[in-house]
């Protein structure tokens, strides 16, 4: 009984195998009647009638080529393993191949011990090799693939010294050692150090083991440090003057970079250029590397490039000189090529805005003199670039400086032809001498909201209103990048760089300030006021009232609460932009001085007296006219009604926008009787505008037209209120 059952099963273990036969003869035919090209089969086993169905064509007993009847497909088989390598419709190609492998037999001799599926993936991996490098002998596709078991077995098992086969070069110079590092394989590496490779050899290029490491191989790089006399082999230069450190940041590798430095090599110079200069073929992560370079090397930016020119006179592209700007020095910002042309000089005789805006937000010298006497704003006119005058002269450029001879910008544009000419006559004539000291400085209380509040904070500080208007310039190129919302981590990270991490309202003394922004905890908003100062009462009563302990308010999260505008960022710890309630803050300052004065009146403190009021705005659009119907919004009955109830609702919707967030009209009006009850002059300065700006606007000529519009209406509409304020705040009225 029990032999019975036992042939049983062994009946039926014969039968599942013979059907896995025929599944696995059904699957190989399938394959090769397939409708794909050729070229593009993969590596299989053929089976024995799939082979008999095909003609040989050579007598060869390795790696064989077979044809169909028709001779219009070729087949390269390893006949040992009935393996169809490649499939190809021309003879002459197939033949070439079929050479190559024939010449590499004894690698593939080595692989044939393997199980299938191991072995039909290495030996795919060393026809993607041959593809690539058709010259290579067989250690070298073992380098290339990564058989470190292949490699040994060539070192124990040929008649040849080990050290001689491990240190072969291709016909290209190539080492194995390169080989291996610039693929990446740390145990191919590994095998071949063992049997006496030598990382000093160069290859055609004068390149060694350490060039290739360091484009692509952390691992193989610490690995190479351990070896004797690695400092000479790292700091070795190749044909085109480049060490492994320039390779490194050439292919945008900084983990290798560090490696390198860490490890003490040269930081240059180098024959190929100072170490800025190869920064400046950097790839990718460029922040990185800039941080990386300044930790060994503080000074690198510094170096000149060539003709006395600095990093900053090249033409580079806005965010990086933005990150370089940031971190140099006042003095290499305005340096100075051979013919004494500053960064903003090259930029403008570039005719290149970005760069030019770039620049200007850091505060460089606008009025710098090259060895012609010329400013940029002069270049500016020479070469008739209306829109980097405006930009000049809204960041303060001068109109009456003479070059040496004797003209003024004025003049070189009276010596211009063309419709320029005019325009540009038009802009300068308008322009006047700025107000000598900084208004700021006659200011007690400052209230912002939104962009307003990063501007109040700056100011209040003690930066200047130059250094604000260069934050938000750069702020166009780091954060309004892509699409809305925006990045909220690269927003703060600007935000703590421009005002640091751990400053705190309570470190604001020489100003009240006062931060609006909108608690959207519950579902009707509330305002809420950060503050730099509380109340002469409870530490209970203050957080009743609503004024929070300024040592725990950071100026960089009051700044990010208050700019949290809807749809650009998000929310930031249940607070969005203080617009939504207070877009314009001037009543709620009034409000809490108010509140301030009776507190400080009941404890026989000093009160603050308020002497003048003034009010900026970020400008004020035309009125537009807008077509409103019954306001019905009920279910239409056709096409055409649905259509009007749709344009109600789109109008609707801008009118209650527009009101909620509006900062001039009614409440400037309401602003301007409160203070006048109480015979405080009041200056609102809002300049009207031709367009609409949006808050993230990137274009350079949109923003410098929105910058033109503003500088014009100071010196014209505003100009007699600007008199009058400054003479107030002088004490001469």
């Amino acid at each position: 009984m029990i032999s019975g059952l036992f042939n049983t099963i062994k009946n039926a273990a014969a039968a599942t195998e013979a059907c896995r036969s025929v599944v696995e003869e059904v699957r190989n035919v399938i394959t090769w009647n397939s409708s794909q090209p050729p070229e593009d089969r993969k590596i299989c086993f053929l089976s024995t009638s799939q082979l008999s169905s095909l003609v040989k064509c050579d007598d060869f007993k390795s790696v064989s080529i077979y044809s169909n009847k028709e001779e219009t497909l070729f087949y390269i088989v390893y006949v040992q393993r009935f393996v169809a390598l490649s499939v190809m419709s021309n003879r002459n190609e197939a033949l070439r191949k079929q050479k190559i492998l024939n010449g590499l037999f004894r690698l593939i001799e080595i692989l044939d011990v393997l199980e299938p599926n191991t072995f039909l993936n290495r030996v795919a991996c060393l026809l993607i090799s041959i593809e690539k490098n058709a010259t290579y002998r067989e250690i070298h596709h073992a380098c290339s693939c990564g058989f470190d078991d292949v490699v040994e077995n060539f070192c124990l098992n040929s008649s040849i010294d080990p050290i001689v086969v491990v240190n072969k070069a291709t016909v290209d110079g190539l080492l194995p050692l390169q080989i291996a590092a610039n693929n990446d394989n740390y145990n191919v590496v590994i095998k071949l150090l063992e049997y006496g490779a030598d990382i000093h050899k160069l290859d055609l290029h004068m390149r060694n083991v350490f060039h290739y490491a360091a484009k692509k191989s952390p691992s193989i790089l610490r690995l190479l440090m351990s070896y004797d006399r690695s400092q000479q082999a790292m700091n070795r230069f190749d044909s085109d003057g480049l060490s492994p450190l320039c390779l490194a940041m050439k292919s945008g590798h900084v983990e290798c970079a560090k490696i390198l430095l860490e490890s003490g090599c040269s930081r240059g110079p180098f024959p190929a250029g100072p170490l800025c200069k190869i920064f400046l073929s950097v790839p990718v992560d460029t922040e990185g590397f800039i941080n990386l370079l300044l930790k060994y090397e503080p000074n690198f930016l510094c170096e000149p490039i060539c003709d006395g020119s600095s990093i900053l006179h090249q033409d580079l592209d806005a965010p990086l000189l933005i990150l370089i700007m940031s971190k140099v020095t006042k003095e290499v910002k305005d340096s100075e090529d051979k013919n004494k042309r500053t960064p903003l000089h090259r930029s403008v005789q570039r005719s290149n805005l970005s760069q030019t805006l770039a620049l200007l937000s850091f505060e460089v010298n606008v009025d710098a003199l090259d060895e012609n006497g010329d400013t940029p704003l002069n270049i500016a006119v020479q070469i008739g670039s209306l829109e980097l005058v405006k930009c000049l002269l809204c960041f303060g450029a001068s109109v009456t400086l003479l070059n040496n001879g004797g003209l003024r910008p004025i003049d070189i544009a009276k010596k211009s032809s063309n419709a320029f000419r005019l325009g540009l006559k038009e802009i300068l004539i308008h322009i006047e001498e700025k107000l000598g000291s900084s208004v700021i400085e006659y200011f007690d209380w400052l209230a912002g909201t939104s962009t307003g509040a990063i501007i109040a904070l700056a100011l209040a500080r003690g930066d200047s209103p130059r250094s604000c208007q260069g934050l938000y310039i750069r702020l166009k190129s780091e954060v309004f990048i892509g699409e809305k919302p925006y990045s909220d981590k690269e927003f703060e990270q600007i935000l703590k760089r421009y005002f640091g991490d751990s400053l705190v309202m309570a470190h604001i003394e020489s100003k009240k300030i006062m931060i609006t922004a909108t608690s959207v905890k519950t579902n009707v908003p509330q305002l809420k006021l950060f503050r730099n100062y509380r109340l002469p009462l409870s530490e209970i009563n203050n957080q009743v009232l609503g004024y929070d302990d300024p040592s725990n308010l950071l100026v960089w999260k009051c700044a990010r609460y208050s700019s949290a505008a809807p749809t650009y960022f998000a929310p930031k710890d249940d607070y969005v932009d203080g617009g939504l309630v207070a877009n314009n803050p001037t009543l709620d300052l009034l409000s809490d001085i108010h509140e301030y004065n009776a507190t400080h009146a009941q404890a026989n403190m000093e009160k603050a007296d308020i002497n003048c009021i003034v009010s900026l705005g970020t400008g004020v659009l035309p009125a537009k006219k807008i077509k409103l119907g019954k306001l019905e919004f009920g279910i239409p009955q056709n096409l055409e009604e649905g259509q009007s109830m749709l344009t109600d609702f789109l109008n609707m919707k801008s009118i209650l926008i527009k009101q909620i967030t509006a900062s001039d009209g009614e409440c400037v009006r309401r602003a301007r009787s409160w203070a006048h009850g109480l015979n405080i002059p009041f200056f609102r300065l809002s300049p009207p505008l031709s367009t609409d700006v949006q808050l993230d606007e990137k274009e350079n000529e949109i923003i410098i037209e929105f910058l033109w519009e503003t500088e014009r209406y100071l010196r014209t509409i505003a100009h007699s209120d600007i008199d009058s304020l400054v003479k107030l705040l002088k004490g001469d009225i």
